[in-house]
């Protein structure tokens, strides 16, 4: 997935796709006109479609580094809180 892409759900078709931000609009999504996914021989004929913050059984890079980014921070913490009870103890 490129940095900045969104998965987007079509309602036909049942099928994720990227949606790509325009840079030269800061980085705005616009919802598509036509299904783009690629699943099928046939193209989907789908105009309904919603943004997919999670998409089921499968995690998004992004939330991926996030939780691992939170791991880290609560190890870190548990780490300071240790040796400042052990120096104040």
């Amino acid at each position: 997935m490129l940095e900045g892409a969104k998965k987007c759900y079509c309602a036909t078709c049942k099928q994720y796709f990227d949606v790509v931000p325009d840079v030269e609009q800061y980085n705005q999504i616009e919802m598509p006109t036509r299904c783009g996914a690629t699943g099928s021989t046939k193209p989907c004929p789908g105009s309904k479609f919603q943004i997919a913050e999670s998409v089921p059984g499968k995690a998004f890079e992004s939330t991926v580094g996030t939780t691992i980014k939170r791991k880290e921070r609560k190890r870190v913490l548990k780490l300071v809180i240790y040796f400042y009870i052990r120096t104040n103890a």
